[in-house]
Order: structure tokens, then C-alpha cells, then sequence
């Protein structure tokens, strides 16, 4: 047997032991050994004068080491240059993701590093290879060891990589692209699970998708824990063609970021139930659902600031969805084509606010129509846009301008703050029977008899009345309302109408009192003008329009006659 050679710019110290005539390994395999040195001297300081040949990751395996080579790096995954060489460092804990024992018994583990891609884990990122093994061994390859809660990133680079089941994300892990090039897909393969799910089955814990998109499967990321989802961010992501939802969790989400999130095409969009709790959404876009694009149960401090939900209008159906909502804030969004409904919630505590928004419109098919919003409680309303008018939830406070576009409607609207002239009730043609001025609401009640609610204001009226002849009258009414109701009893209310009110026509011309019968829910105010009443120079039994309004006094050329009602309390 020939003794092999080793110039010194390969083995700057050799021991004397490894002599030709010991030499326990074969002039062939002594060849391998060499072609694994690493031509990186940061890696390995055993570094060569010239470029090394060097190995595949697939081959570390079937090769064989120099029991003193510490570190080296392959030259790809399977082929030179495919993308997935990486370089290795002398480790433990093999086998393992990211950790491969060499044909001589040696352990080697891949570098950790800020660029950790899933190519250095054998991912291929050509839309068929399945790629779902190398994918899971890089993101368990970067979770924190155990009791740490520091873990690092996998990067996946651009390209479409197809899996075939739910990839387990463990906590503390970052999950990032390239942008939307970087396709985890199921587009043409199906998955009949979610490609995503958290790997931990206590909590999912911070943890981060940036820079990529889902596409396919039952859901984007479904996480399922016993007891808490939180502290999870979506950043510059997206996420289409979903069979079931985009998101999906069980325990709800908390103090969470969505940053530029795109959740697009699938029946419904973000679901999320009790408690979902301080989480704030920063632009971002969600359109073509034919469910909620927002799906919350028992919910508190959640933000909307410039979202953008359209398209795929389905009549009936709500936008936004939520139960036992505290602090829910649509600031600054974008709404077009979507359900007939754009919120709808039920066990509302008041404080859902809606602000800065522009409203184009819903859209079922048969070109825009009014958002509609149904709520048992009251929604407050900031300054907002409407390209169609709405009439808005039938309790609502109005805290801005809308255009005079909002609550333009013949039902009686419940106002809890300063009434403002942006309220206003359509024409309305005065016989000589009951029309309503306004409908106090109780929200909730008991059936107690110590349970006792008090609610006092001033109702004040307005007329001004109009002849053909061009006469003009006009005069105002006020009056003191005091409502009670005690228990599950029926509301009670009190109308005296005050000394500093004038009227040309005398008491028996206009009246206002309770109408219809009040039950423990509601109860009406009306007013009632007698029939056969000459009013403004007009003979005969009544015949003109009035409009009720809030905080505003409406005039006219024609020959009308108009009533304004402001009730504040």
C-alpha cells in the first residue's frame, strides 16, 4: 500500500501516530476524509491555502471524518450548488433534525446561524417535491432548548414548497420569507388539514410569520391549546384559497399583532373565540369571504386601524361578527362589497366605536346598497364617510360628522350623548293620528323589585309652518320627561311641558304623551295634532309633512310644515 502524502497547508499539526505504517483507514477513504475539509476560515481553522473539494449534506452519512476535523461546509444538499449546502460543526444528539451521525460514528450538527434556511435542510421549493420532512426538521432545529424561551428563525427563500400534513411550529419560533414569493402551497395538491399548527399543546407563545405566504389547506394557521393563545405575530403575510378559514384558534387570541395581513378567499377569515383580548391590526387587507371576515366571541380591546375589508357580498350575511364585545374600534378602515351587514353584535356593553372609516357600501349582486348594523347596545360613531347613506344600528351615538349620510331612517333612533343635527329621521306626512317623536330603550333589566332605573331629560320641539300663501309661524314646546321602571314592571313616564313654552294654537292643537303601551323593554313618546285644526293659514284637516330631527331646524320653499324634536338627557 502506497503511504499517502499530506502537505503541510492541509494539516498544520499532524500527529507523528498517524504514520503510513498505522494508518487505519484506506488510501480512498483517506481521500473522502480530505474532501471534507471546510474552505471557510471563520468555520474552521484548519483552513486551506486553496479551495477544497467538499461533500453534499447527503453524503455526510456514508463518509467518513479525521478524527481532528472539527467544523466544514458542504457545497449543497444533493448537488453542488442546488441551494442547500450549509456549513457543519462537530455536535451531540444525533440523530436529530439538523444533526446527522457519519459513517465512522462521528456527530455532526448544521451551524446555527441568522440565515437558516429550510434548503439547508433538504427543502427543494419546486411546487411538487414534498417538502413537508425538511421544513418541520428546520423549525424544530431552531426551537429553544428546553427551559428557554429564546428560539430562532427558519427562512424559507422564494419558491413554492408543497406539503403533505400540518407543519408543527414550536413556540418562540420565527417563521419568515422572502415576501410573497416564499408559497408554502396546497394550490394543486390539496391538504385536508391546516398547514400550520402550534407544536406546543399547553399555549402557543410567541410566535412570528413574516414575509410569506399560505396558500391552501383547511386553514393558513389553526392554533389549538389548552390554555392560552397569545403574544403571536402575523407581519407581512399572506393568505388565500383556504377551504375552511384563513385563521383559526380555540382559546382566542391575546395581546397580539397583525401587521399588513392579507387574508383573502376562503369562507370565512379570522375566528376567533372567548377571550379574545388586546390585539391590534395594522392595515392589512380581507376580501371574497362568504362568511364573517371577522368572527369573535367574548372580546375586549381589539383594534382595527386602516384595515380594508371587500368583495364577496353575500345578502344576510355580516361582515363583522362579534359577542360580548368591549372596546372594539374600527379606526380608519376601508369597507366595499361586503355582507349586507357590515357589524352585527349581540351582549354589547356600548363601547364598540366606529371613526375615520369610509363606507362605499355592500354589495350582493346587485350594485351598492347601504351597510346595514344590527347591535343591542349602542354603537358611537366618530367623524366617517358614506358613499350610500345608512341608517345605522337603532341605537347609536353620534360624536361626529357623516355627512348628514348616517341614520337617515323612518325608526326611532336612541341617542345616549349630545344629540347632534347628523341624526335625522325622513319625512314623515302629519295626520291627525300618533307620530312618534322618540323611544327610550332599556337594555337590560331584572326581574327584581329592588332593581330601579331613573332616567330624566328635556324633550324640545320646534314647528315652523309654511302657508301656500308664503305666511310663516313658528314656535317651540318644551318639556320635562322623567322615565322609571322598576323590576320586570312595565317603564312609567312623566311629561309636564315647562312654563317658557309658546304655542299660537293653543293646548288642544299639538299634544305629546306616552303612546301605544310601554313594556319593560320600551316605551314612546309621540304627539298628536287634532284634526279640523287651521294651522299656518291652511283650512281643514292636516295634510303637510314634519321631520323629526335632532339638533337641527330644517326650512323649505314648499308649502310644508316641519317639526324638529331634540330630546337630551
Amino acid at each position: 500500500m502506497a503511504c499517502l502524502k499530506i502537505e503541510p497547508r492541509w494539516f498544520v499539526a499532524l500527529s507523528l501516530a498517524f504514520a503510513c505504517a498505522s494508518q487505519a483507514v484506506t488510501e480512498k477513504a483517506m481521500a473522502a476524509n480530505l474532501s471534507t475539509r471546510s474552505v471557510s476560515p471563520i468555520l474552521d481553522p484548519i483552513a486551506a491555502d486553496g479551495p477544497a473539494p467538499a461533500i453534499t449534506t447527503a453524503q455526510i452519512a456514508t463518509s467518513m471524518f479525521p478524527p481532528d476535523l472539527t467544523a466544514f461546509t458542504t457545497s449543497g444538499w444533493s448537488s453542488p450548488g442546488d441551494g442547500g449546502g450549509a456549513p457543519w460543526v462537530r455536535g451531540k444528539g444525533c440523530p436529530a433534525a439538523g444533526r446527522i451521525s457519519s459513517a465512522d460514528g462521528q456527530c455532526w450538527t448544521i451551524a446555527n446561524r441568522s440565515n437558516l434556511t429550510v434548503l439547508d435542510f433538504g427543502a427543494i421549493g419546486d411546487s411538487t417535491t414534498d417538502d413537508t420532512a425538511a421544513i418541520q426538521a428546520c423549525l424544530d432545529f431552531v426551537a429553544p432548548p428546553p427551559g428557554s424561551n429564546i428560539g430562532g428563525e427558519c427562512h424559507l427563500p422564494k419558491g413554492g414548497y408543497y406539503i403533505s400534513s400540518s407543519l408543527k411550529i414550536p413556540n418562540f419560533v420565527t417563521f419568515s420569507g422572502e415576501g410573497p414569493g416564499s408559497i408554502l402551497t396546497n394550490q394543486y395538491v390539496a391538504l385536508a388539514a391546516p398547514q400550520v399548527i402550534n407544536q406546543n399543546a399547553g399555549a402557543a407563545l410567541y410566535i412570528a410569520f413574516r414575509n410569506m405566504t399560505f396558500r391552501g389547506g383547511t386553514y393558513a394557521v389553526a392554533f389549538t391549546a389548552s390554555s392560552e393563545v397569545a403574544n403571536i405575530t402575523f407581519d407581512n403575510v399572506v393568505m388565500d384559497l383556504q377551504t375552511v378559514g384563513n385563521i383559526t384558534t380555540n382559546r382566542g387570541f391575546e395581546v397580539s399583532t397583525f401587521n399588513n395581513l392579507e387574508w383573502d378567499d376562503a369562507p370565512t377569515g379570522i375566528t376567533s373565540p372567548y377571550p379574545t383580548n388586546g390585539n391590534n391590526w395594522f392595515g392589512g387587507l380581507s376580501q371574497n369571504h362568504s362568511g364573517p371576515h371577522i368572527d369573535f366571541g367574548t372580546s375586549s380591546d381589539n383594534n382595527f386601524y386602516g384595515t380594508v375589508f371587500q368583495g364577496g357580498g353575500v345578502a344576510g350575511r355580516s361582515t363583522i361578527l362579534l359577542r360580548e364585545p368591549t372596546n372594539f374600534n374600527l379606526d380608519g378602515v376601508y369597507a366595499e362589497g361586503t355582507h349586507t351587514y357590515l357589524l352585527t353584535e349581540t351582549g354589547s356593553t356600548n363601547t364598540t366605536t366606529v371613526q375615520h372609516s369610509h363606507f362605499t357600501g355592500a354589495n350582493t349582486g346587485g350594485g351598492f346598497i347601504p351597510y346595514q348594523w344590527s347591535s343591542d347596545g349602542v354603537v358611537n360613531f366618530g367623524t366617517n364617510s358614506w358613499h350610500t347613506p345608512s341608517n345605522g344600528p337603532t341605537k347609536m351615538a353620534v360624536i361626529g360628522e357623516n355627512q348628514d349620510r348616517l341614520g337617515n331612517n323612518n325608526q326611532t333612533t336612541y341617542v345616549s350623548s349630545r344629540p347632534r343635527k347628523d341624526v335625522v329621521s325622513s319625512d314623515l306626512t302629519v295626520t291627525s293620528t300618533v307620530n312618534d317623536l322618540v323611544t327610550i330603550s332599556r337594555a337590560g333589566r331584572s326581574g327584581a323589585p329592588s332593581n330601579v332605573q331613573n332616567l330624566t331629560g328635556t324633550l324640545t320641539i320646534g314647528y315652523i309652518g309654511v302657508s301656500r300663501s308664503g305666511f310663516v309661524t313658528v314656535f317651540s314646546r318644551r318639556y320635562l320627561v322623567d322615565v322609571y321602571c322598576i323590576g320586570a314592571a312595565p317603564m312609567v313616564a312623566t311629561i309636564h311641558q315647562m312654563a317658557d313654552a309658546s304655542t299660537p294654537y293653543g293646548g288642544d292643537t299639538l299634544a305629546v304623551a306616552v303612546v301605544g303601551t310601554p313594556t319593560d323593554r320600551s316605551l314612546t313618546i309621540g304627539e298628536t295634532f287634532s284634526s279640523g285644526v287651521p294651522r299656518s293659514g291652511v283650512s281643514g284637516a292636516p295634510s303637510a309633512q314634519e321631520k323629526i330631527e335632532f339638533d337641527y331646524m330644517a326650512s323649505s320653499s314648499t308649502t310644508v310644515d316641519y317639526m324638529t324634536a331634540a330630546l337630551a338627557f
